[in-house]
């Protein structure tokens, strides 16, 4: 979960949602999984391999925080789901369903965070 948090990382997750959820929009399922899942995965790699991560560092940082609110169970499951909901909701043109999984991953935000260790 905290790799999510590093920039590299976090800057192509954001363009990979944005590409990925503009083809779901289009209903072009293969191309949003193409293309916005490999940046978002591409962003992994980089992160990784390239950017020098540090999860203890990034932990410190304040998005590294952030994320550890969703290292627990439940806030793992919410940010799962908010994940689900938004995909769907841009296949079905819903804004009511985009906003309930928008609102799904802030309440997950509001669970304490987990306590950092090299296991996580």
């Amino acid at each position: 979960m905290l790799l999510n948090a590093h920039p590299i990382k976090q800057l192509l997750n954001y363009l990979g949602a944005a590409i990925g959820l503009y083809f779901l929009w289009l209903h072009n399922w293969s191309s949003a999984l193409i293309f916005g899942f490999g940046v978002v995965l591409l962003g992994s790699l980089i992160a990784k391999f390239i950017g020098k991560y540090d999860p203890v560092e990034t932990a410190k940082t304040w998005w590294g925080k952030a994320f550890l609110h969703y290292a627990s169970p439940l806030g793992f499951t919410l940010y799962l789901i908010s994940h689900i909901l938004v995909p769907v909701a841009f296949w079905f043109h819903s804004l009511y369903l985009a906003l309930i999984g928008v609102g799904i991953l802030l309440v997950g935000y509001f669970f304490p965070p987990q306590q950092f260790s090299r296991k996580l």
